[in-house]
C-alpha cells in the first residue's frame, strides 16, 4: 500500500513538473536582438508608398536599451546615408513578441522631414517610410558665385571594399543658363584609386533658402564623366554660413559612386611667382627673368667642375613644387631630379633647360618655370662671313645680326621686301645696302624714306615706335681691345636723300627729299662700353652719345673703294673712363652704308672679314 502511494506521488510530481515547463512565459526581445543591417528579402518597406530600390538597406544601431539610430541607405533622394537618431524601441506582444520601431527627424542640412514606423519579426524588418521635401524660397544666388570650398571628401564605390578619403575642393560659379537663382558646382581633377574622371560639373542647380540654410538639389541630372560619357547623378547639398555639405550619387553603368563632402569657404592665392638663385661666382650676372624663363650667363671657358651648381627656388606660401625635370629639346629626353640635387650645367646645350612645375595654393593654377644657361664665348671676336644662318626667308652671317627683321614687314606698308638690307654677295661677303623705302601707293609715317641696312653683333628687337632702338648693339667682353681689323669695299649712291615728315590730310607721312650737295660715306665703328649687367645694351639711338662708351675705333675715311680694302683701326679712349678688368663691358661692331638719321644715298657696303685684337 505504501509503495502505491509513493508511485502516485512521484507520478503526480512529474506531471506538475511537465506542466510547469510547458507554461514557461516567452522572453521579450531586447534592442540587441534587432541591431543589424536589413536589405533584400530581410527588408519589406515602402517610401512614400513606393517600393524601395534594389540597393536600399536599413541599418539599426543601438543607442540605449530603449533607443536606436536608424540609417536609411540609398532611400532618401540624393542622400546615400540618412540618419534618424533617437528612434524608440518597444517589445510588443500579440500572440508572440515582436520589436516595434518608431522615429522621425527634421534634417535642415539634407532638407527632408523623414518618419519611419516598423517592426522586426522573425528577422525581417517591415517599415513604412514617409519622406517630405522641406522646400524653400527661390533667391538670388549670385553672392555664392566664385567661391572655393576646401574640405574632406569621402568616396564610396560599389566595387571597392574601403572608402577613399581625401582633401578636395569644390568651386562655385554662375550657371551656363546665367539664371541668378541657380548655381554651378565644379570638382576639378576628380580622381581616386587610379581612376581619373576629369572635371565634374553640376550645372543649373536651383538654390532655395530655409532660414539660414541655402539648399540645392537635383535628381537624375545628366553630367559628363571623362572616359565614361554622360551619366545620371543625384545631387543634394546645403550652404550654411561658410560651410558647404554635399552628397553626390553618380550612377555610372554597373558602378555607383557615392561622394560626400564637408568643407569651408577659403580664399586661396593664385601666386606662382618664383625666385631662383645660384650661389656661385661663375655667374656673370644675377639670374635674369623674362616671363617664365630664367637665364644665367657664364663664360664658355669656365672649368667643368665649377659648372656643377645647385639652383635654389623659392615659391609663395601655399604653393607646391610638384617636380623638377631636365629637358633636352633636341632629342626630347627628360630626366626627373630632386630639387636638392646639384646639376652639371657643363653638359647643357642651348636646347637644354631645367623645368620647375609649380601649382599655386589655388590648385587650378599651375606654371612651368624654365632655367637656361647661356655660355658666352670668351675669345677674340672674329667674323669671317664663311657661314650663314637661315632666319625665316633671309640669311645672316654666323655671329652677326642684321636689320632684315624690320625689312620683312615692309610688305604691310606696300613696300617690296626684297632686296633685303643684308644679304650674301656672290663672293661670300656680307652685302649691306641702303634703300629708298617710300611707298607710292600707301605712303606711311611708320617707315623712314631712307632705310640703311645695318650689320652688327648683338640682337635686333623691333621697336615700331622708335626704329633706332631696335638695334641692341654688343656682346659681353672682358678683355681690353687694341684694334679692329676689317676688310671691306664701298660704293656710294649717286643721289643723297633725307627723310622729312609732311602733312597728308589728317596724317603725317615720310618723304624722301633730295640733298644735291650731300655726299654719302660708309660707317664702320667698334665700341667698348661699360654695363652694370650684361642685360644692358646701347642701341641706335644712343651708341654715339652715351657716356658709357669708354673706347672707340672708327673708320675715318668712309669714301668709295673699288676693291676690298683692309684696315686696322685702333681703339682710343673717349674720355669717359679707362678699362678696369674688374668691371663689366660689352663690345659692339656696327657697319652701315651711311649714318643713323635715316638719310643717305642708295649705297652698298661689302664686309669680307672683321676681327677684334685685344691685349
Amino acid at each position: 500500500m505504501k509503495n502505491k502511494l509513493l508511485l502516485i506521488l512521484i507520478l503526480g510530481m512529474s506531471i506538475f513538473s511537465a506542466c510547469h515547463d510547458d507554461d514557461k512565459p516567452e522572453a521579450p526581445p531586447t534592442i540587441d536582438d534587432i541591431v543589424a543591417t536589413y536589405s533584400s528579402d530581410k527588408l519589406q518597406a515602402t517610401a512614400n508608398g513606393k517600393n524601395l530600390p534594389s540597393n536600399a538597406a536599413v541599418n539599426i544601431i543601438k543607442e540605449t536599451d530603449e533607443t536606436s539610430t536608424i540609417k536609411l541607405l540609398n532611400i532618401v533622394p540624393g542622400v546615400p546615408e540618412f540618419a534618424i537618431p533617437n528612434a524608440t524601441f518597444e517589445a510588443v506582444s500579440k500572440s508572440a513578441y515582436y520589436s516595434k520601431l518608431e522615429g522621425s527627424v527634421t534634417d535642415s542640412i539634407a532638407g527632408y522631414d523623414v518618419q519611419l514606423t516598423g517592426n522586426v519579426e522573425a528577422g525581417i524588418l517591415s517599415a513604412t517610410i514617409t519622406i517630405t521635401d522641406m522646400g524653400g524660397e527661390s533667391i538670388d544666388a549670385t553672392s555664392f558665385y566664385n567661391k572655393t570650398y576646401k574640405g574632406e571628401m569621402t568616396i564610396k564605390v560599389s566595387n571597392l571594399t574601403e572608402p577613399v578619403v581625401m582633401t578636395q575642393r569644390i568651386y562655385t560659379s554662375r550657371p551656363s543658363t546665367k539664371e541668378k537663382s541657380r548655381i554651378q558646382l565644379e570638382i576639378n581633377n576628380f580622381s581616386f584609386s587610379g581612376m581619373s574622371l576629369g572635371t565634374i560639373k553640376l550645372d543649373t542647380l536651383p538654390v532655395l533658402q530655409r532660414g539660414r540654410y541655402y539648399s540645392f538639389k537635383s535628381i537624375d541630372q545628366e553630367i559628363e564623366v571623362q572616359g565614361i560619357g554622360k551619366v545620371q547623378a543625384d545631387v543634394n547639398g546645403v550652404i550654411v554660413g561658410n560651410n558647404i555639405q554635399l552628397s553626390l550619387i553618380v550612377k555610372a553603368g554597373p558602378l555607383t559612386v557615392n561622394v560626400s563632402f564637408d568643407g569651408e569657404s577659403v580664399t586661396e592665392s593664385t601666386d606662382m611667382k618664383a625666385t631662383i638663385t645660384i650661389n656661385s661666382n661663375v655667374l656673370l650676372d644675377p639670374i635674369a627673368v623674362s616671363g617664365s624663363n630664367y637665364t644665367f650667363k657664364v663664360w664658355d671657358s669656365t672649368p667643368t667642375e665649377q659648372l656643377v651648381l645647385l639652383p635654389e627656388i623659392e615659391i609663395p606660401a601655399g604653393a607646391t613644387l610638384d617636380s623638377v625635370i631636365i629637358y633636352n629639346a633636341a632629342d626630347k629626353s627628360t630626366t626627373p631630379i630632386d630639387n636638392k640635387t646639384a646639376i652639371d650645367f657643363s653638359k647643357f646645350t642651348p636646347e637644354c633647360y631645367v623645368a620647375y612645375y609649380i601649382t599655386a595654393e589655388d590648385v587650378r593654377k599651375n606654371s612651368i618655370k624654365k632655367l637656361f644657361v647661356v655660355k658666352i664665348e670668351d675669345k677674340d671676336l672674329v667674323y669671317t662671313m664663311e657661314n650663314w644662318n637661315s632666319i625665316g626667308k633671309y640669311f645672316e652671317p654666323a655671329g652677326l645680326t642684321s636689320s632684315n627683321t624690320a625689312a620683312s614687314l615692309f610688305s604691310i606698308m606696300g613696300i617690296p621686301v626684297e632686296p633685303y638690307p643684308v644679304s650674301k654677295a656672290e663672293d661670300g661677303a656680307a652685302k649691306v645696302i641702303t634703300r629708298k623705302t617710300v611707298s607710292e601707293t600707301s605712303p606711311s609715317g611708320m617707315v623712314p624714306a631712307m632705310t640703311a641696312g645695318t650689320l652688327f653683333n648683338g640682337e635686333f628687337k623691333l621697336n615700331i615706335l622708335d626704329q633706332l632702338k631696335s638695334t641692341k648693339f654688343g656682346v659681353p667682353y672682358r678683355k681690353k681691345p687694341v684694334s679692329l681689323k676689317v676688310s671691306y669695299k664701298y660704293t656710294p649712291g649717286a643721289l643723297y636723300y633725307k627723310t622729312e615728315k609732311v602733312s597728308n590730310g589728317n596724317s603725317t607721312i615720310n618723304t624722301a627729299v633730295e640733298m644735291p650737295n650731300a655726299k654719302d660715306t660708309c660707317s664702320i665703328n667698334a665700341y667698348l662700353y661699360e654695363v652694370s649687367s650684361y642685360d644692358e645694351t646701347l642701341d641706335g639711338s644712343n651708341i654715339n652719345t652715351s657716356p658709357s662708351v669708354i673706347m672707340k675705333a672708327s673708320l675715318i675715311d668712309g669714301n668709295s673703294t673699288s676693291s676690298y680694302t683692309e684696315r686696322t683701326i685702333n681703339f682710343t679712349e673717349t674720355g669717359n673712363g679707362t678699362f678696369d678688368p674688374s668691371k663689366k663691358y660689352k663690345l659692339a661692331i656696327v657697319c652701315t652704308p651711311n649714318g643713323d638719321q635715316f638719310m643717305g644715298a642708295e649705297s652698298t657696303l661689302w664686309i669680307k672679314h672683321m676681327e677684334i685684337i685685344s691685349e
